[in-house]
């Protein structure tokens, strides 16, 4: 009796220990897509404020608003963020593809 109630749990553990290679596969790049993508950010902005991206806003028709107190800096800092999304998109793809195929079937 006490085997029929073991084997389930053993075979769970042994399914957990198993998949815990994957699992450290797929975090890993996450992890890494964060470091990246939030120091590519602080490169952005810094390259923004260098080239001053809002002097370029300014020719346009609304463009004396990008030149008001902190609107570059807003500026600035949606740019670092599409670039954080970007590379953080990267990322998630190589931790979706170090994930074996058969460890996403969940169709039994």
């Amino acid at each position: 009796m006490s085997d029929k109630l073991r084997d389930p749990f053993l075979q769970l553990g042994e399914g957990i220990v198993d998949y815990l290679p994957y699992l450290l596969a797929g975090v890993v790049p996450l992890i890494a897509g964060l470091i990246l993508g939030w120091m590519v950010k602080r490169a952005v902005i810094q390259l923004a404020a260098i080239l001053r991206l809002d002097r370029f806003l300014t020719g346009f028709r609304r463009g004396e608003v990008f030149a008001k107190a902190d609107v570059p800096y807003g500026l600035y800092n949606f740019l670092g963020n599409v670039s954080v999304v970007i590379v953080f998109l990267v990322f998630l793809n190589a931790a979706l593809v170090s994930c074996p195929g058969n460890m996403l079937d969940i169709s039994g």
